[in-house]
Order: C-alpha cells, then structure tokens, then sequence
C-alpha cells in the first residue's frame, strides 16, 4: 500500500512496518486507522510493510487484500522480524522507518506527533508508561522490568527515555546503517580467524561473542600500521581489508587433515573438542576439553539474558543521538578529516602545525566516513559506542572460557568508570582496552599451553591497541607482569613441595 503527497517536491519515503503474528482480530482496524492523508500532507509517502511470523490465522491475506506488502518470515520471533523489516528498509532506500505492533496497542495517529519530533535526533521512542494502562496490558514483572531497564539507559547514558521497551519506535535513516556496516563487514571474518588460534576450544556462542571484538581491534591495527608506514589512503586501506578477509575466510575454512604426522596445540584442541582424535592422547587437552564442555553446557541461561541486555544498553545512545557528548571527539575528527583530504596529522591555521596522535581511531574513522559517506560527528557516534559495545562482548567471551563470562559483564556494568569515559567521548582510551580481551584469552591459561601461535598473536594485537591509545597497553602490560608473577610464585611453591 503506498500513499504519494499530492505535492512533488521535497517528498521523503515512510515505510510502516508492523511485525505481525495471528493478529487477523484487530489487524483491519489498525491497517484503517494509519494516517495516510495526514502523512501525505506533511510530505511523505508512505508505503506499509508487514512481516508475518507464520502466522495460522488468516493476517497474511488481511494484509495483501489491503495493498500492503507482505515479507514471511523464515523463522519465528520478534527480533527476526524487525531485522527482516530493516533490511527491507535498507535495500528500498526509505528515508524514515515507524514500527510498531499490530495488536491495537498504540494509536498509529501518535506517528505525526513522532515525525515532528525526528528533526531533534535520529530515533523517537514512545511511551506507554505516561498514561494508566489497562489492567491486562502489561504484568507486573513486565512493568518493573521495563522500570529498570528505563533507568538504567538514563543513568549509563544520560538519555531522555521513558520506555525503553516500547514497540512503537521511529528511525530516521540518514547514514547510520552505512557506518554499521562499513565497521561491521571487514571484522567478522578476521575475528574468526583469530579466534581459531586463540581459542580452540570456542563453541558458537563464544565465537559469535569473540569475533567482532577481535576483528575490530585488527581493523584498528592494519590501519593504524598504514599510517605509521606511510601507506594510508582509503583505496589502500580498503585492498588491505579485502586481502586480510580473503585469507581469514580461506584459513575458516581450511580442514583438520587425520592423516598429518604432525599438528599445532590449537590444531590438536579444535580435533578434540569435536571429537577427533589425532593420534596418542594427551592429558592436558583432554582436561582442558572436559573443562570447557563442562562450562558450555552449564550456562546461566539468565544470567547470559541479563549480560546480553546491559551489553545492547551501550548501543541506544546511537539511535537517539546525532552527535557525541564531551569535546573530546572535536581533536580526534578534525585529525580524520585531514587525514581523509591529505593522508596526514598536519591541521590548518590556526591550529597550524603536525600533531602527535595515536593514529588507529582517526585514519579508522576517516576510512569509515569515506566509504559511508556519514558525517563525521554521526560516525565517531557509532565507532565509539560500537567499541564499547565490543569491549563488552570481549570480556564476556574471554571470561567465558572461564565460566564466568556473563558475570563479569555484569561486575563490570556495576562500575559506570567506563560509560563515564565515553559519555565524555573519550572512545580511543576505551577503545584501546580491547587489547583486554587477547590478554585474558592468553594470559589466563597455564604456561605451558602459551604456545608460539598464541605470542605471535599477542604481540600483533597488542601492538594493535597501542596503536589505539597508550591506556590499552599499559592495562595490557600491568595484566601480563601480574600474570607472570603468578606463575613464578606458583612455580616456587611446586618446588618446595617437591
């Protein structure tokens, strides 16, 4: 169903998107009540989108004889429908995105109230929770739930929300998905790869956690080492990038041969934790396989709900921001930005002169707003926030091979030092601390299994996050001298009990 403004000029394209499963009993109602005149007046075409999630009633056909577009779903779910919603979005190239649920819940008529208030940031959230509710509309475990959760963005990110679980959400696109995935694509496969190596040992859910962090903290380093060998360019950077993922996507997919006479410690652990054997057994993996089977099959299904939703909080400041906090951020993209037209730190006048940076985060952003074509301040947003979002994520993986990844994630949302960083936008320092997360996965390991693969990657990423900034390096530095100590007392007391 698409409704035109009778005018021509200045028309942006709406699409409605309404996430729908067996909801024939009020969907006519609700498809009957969208404001396609009003819309139309204030210069937007809009054009309705239901996705259905299999639905056994007859939503599906309510919505096509209506003129909507109908998308099924593959699977069930929410989530898997407003990801399908979005990525129709992205490939349709509309300017803005309402979504709310078809069960007569919110009044689609609120949606003009919604487009006004899109031109103060990138998303409009409503809010349920500023009126009485029925009584059957939202239990009581619901409502304080949401309370918290509610509280909990306000006071980690400063935001004006009020219900941070509504389903009735309004996005602007600009270029914010471009950015997602300008940071996104070039890190999964490397991240991987890595994790290969570091981690054998890793099941899906520890390799889904563990990719981005390690992928973004190499994307940080290749393009901070091209700067430092004189060599960035953004056509540079972007061959570099495509090669590295080739060779990652080639070593995924490279297979364990049986038949080899020799093989590497992480060769001989990813075998066994898929229960191939290689030859004589040994004890110290089959003890380390046990351990982390063990660890994988007693997770805290809660507690990794609990960890998954404070880590995607560090992400609402995203959509309802277009710019960072603090004045941090100013020094930092103007070195981007003459990065992008001349390849070097030398500013203009009156702040005239070459400036001593770590070159990671600014030749990083710089590559990111060139290939997204977002503004600067939008993009070091997104960068910053999804360099929390993956330190967050890295801990949780790292500790995980411990057993105590969700928890940790936790502790550490106890303590607001790291949010009150970024709330000033000082994203390289948290950035850098990323190099945590290889140094948690390298260090907290017995000596003996620290092998040349695993020091080889440890000095390439570390020196990837001083790169970023010195912080990184020095919490990097203070963990390994810490770990080193241990070992060497634990190794005096083997003595002297022997």
């Amino acid at each position: 169903m698409k409704n035109k403004p009778s005018h021509g000029w200045n028309v942006k394209r709406l699409m409605i998107l309404l996430p729908v499963l067996n909801e024939a009993e009020g969907l006519d109602a609700v498809l009957g009540s969208i404001p396609h005149a009003s819309l139309q007046e204030a210069g937007w075409e809009s054009e309705i989108i239901i996705v259905d999630g299999k639905s056994t009633d007859n939503s599906r056909q309510i919505g096509t004889d209506a003129g909507c577009t109908v998308l099924v779903q593959p699977t069930t779910g929410k989530g898997e429908a407003v990801r399908l919603g979005f990525d129709y979005a992205i490939q349709h190239n509309f300017d803005g995105l309402v979504m709310f649920d078809a069960d007569q819940t919110y009044k689609p008529k609120d949606m003009l109230k919604m487009l006004e208030k899109l031109e103060a940031g990138s998303v409009v959230v409503g809010n349920r929770l500023n009126q009485t509710l029925d009584a059957d509309a939202m239990s009581p475990t619901n409502w304080i739930g949401n309370h918290l959760l509610t509280w909990s963005a306000v006071i980690l990110h400063g935001l004006e929300i009020h219900d941070v679980c509504s389903g009735y959400w309004l996005f602007d696109r600009k270029a914010m998905w471009e950015v997602m995935l300008a940071i996104l694509l070039p890190t999964i496969a490397p991240g991987l790869a890595l994790l290969r190596i570091l981690d054998a040992s890793a099941d899906t859910f520890r390799k889904a956690l563990l990719c981005f962090p390690l992928g973004l903290l190499a994307l940080y380093g290749i393009s901070g080492f091209l700067f430092v060998l004189q060599a960035w360019s953004v056509t540079n950077l972007t061959l570099v990038l495509i090669l590295v993922n080739g060779v990652s996507i080639a070593f995924m997919f490279r297979k364990i041969h049986v038949e080899r006479a020799t093989y590497t410690q992480w060769q001989k652990m990813e075998a066994a934790i898929h229960g191939l054997v290689l030859g004589e057994s040994e004890p110290e993996i089959e003890e380390e396989v046990a351990a982390q089977q063990w660890f994988q099959n007693n997770r805290n299904p809660l507690l990794q709900i609990a960890a998954g939703s404070f880590c995607l909080l560090t992400l609402i400041p995203i959509f309802m921001f277009d710019r960072p906090f603090g004045v941090d951020w100013i020094g930092f993209s103007t070195l981007a930005a003459n990065v992008a037209q001349n390849g070097t730190f030398e500013v203009q006048s009156p702040n005239a002169g070459l400036w001593t940076y770590p070159p990671a985060l600014p030749t990083t952003l710089a590559w990111i707003t060139t290939i997204s074509g977002a503004s600067l301040e939008q993009a070091i947003l997104i960068l910053g926030h999804f360099s929390l979002f993956a330190l967050m994520l890295g801990i949780w993986g790292s500790m995980d091979r411990l057993g105590a990844g969700a928890s940790s994630v936790l502790a550490m949302g106890a303590s607001f030092a790291l949010f009150a960083k970024v709330f000033d936008s000082g994203y390289p320092t948290v950035a850098s601390q990323l190099g945590l997360v290889v140094g948690l996965l390298i260090v907290l390991r017995p000596i003996q299994q620290s092998l040349r693969y695993h020091i080889m990657a440890f000095v390439f990423l570390s020196f990837c996050a001083v790169l970023i900034h010195p912080t990184g390096a020095i919490y990097l530095a203070i963990l390994l001298i810490a770990s080193l100590l241990t070992h060497e007392r634990l190794s005096e007391e083997r003595k002297a009990q022997q």
